[in-house]
């Protein structure tokens, strides 16, 4: 329904997040507390460890992020939003963040960067109220990983082999 409110039925998000697994290799999908809050997310990851995590974010502490973000990813989520940003977003970003991720050009229209948290973003109403939600979240979706893995190099044969079909999106974007 029109009015209905963001996470009254999470089964959407996730119908949508289902879609994500099944065009993407090495991929979880989880749901629950993550630093104080409620978030469900889809993680993708390159196969390669990442240089150590700075640490220093707000309700997590540090050898937990050097542990959550030992290796290369990109993550897409759904945040219900709070007192002080009431807003539900679809957030997606990589650890480590490649060099020109800001400014990739990542779909649909009402996707944007937010400097703030470093990461894209999507309204959850402009997923509500698009014509195929589905749609628009797995093209949120396909657009920043697919950014991400490019401009940090991830191994295409990694993605492509046959323990990790990728999809036809990867070999769409790829040129192949």
């Amino acid at each position: 329904e029109a009015d209905d409110p963001p996470g009254r039925d999470l089964g959407a998000e996730q119908h949508g997040f289902q879609r994500v697994l099944t065009e993407a290799p090495r991929s979880t999908i989880e749901d629950g507390l993550v630093s104080g809050s409620f978030d469900l997310a889809v993680t993708r990851f390159s196969g390669r460890e990442a240089p150590p995590h700075p640490g220093g974010m707000p309700n997590f502490a540090d050898e937990v992020a050097r542990e959550a973000y030992s290796h290369e990813v990109t993550s897409l989520g759904f945040w219900a939003g709070n007192a002080e940003n009431p807003d539900p977003i679809f957030y997606a970003y990589a650890y480590p963040s490649p060099e020109g991720y800001a400014e990739a050009q990542v779909t649909p229209e009402a996707a944007m960067w937010l400097p703030t948290l470093g990461e894209f973003v999507l309204p959850y109403e402009a997923v509500r109220t698009s014509p195929d939600p589905d749609a628009a979240l797995l093209t949120f979706a396909e657009s920043t990983h697919a950014a991400a893995a490019e401009l940090a190099h991830w191994e295409d044969e990694a993605l492509r082999n046959e323990d990790n079909w990728c999809g036809a999106w990867w070999h769409g974007r790829r040129g192949q």
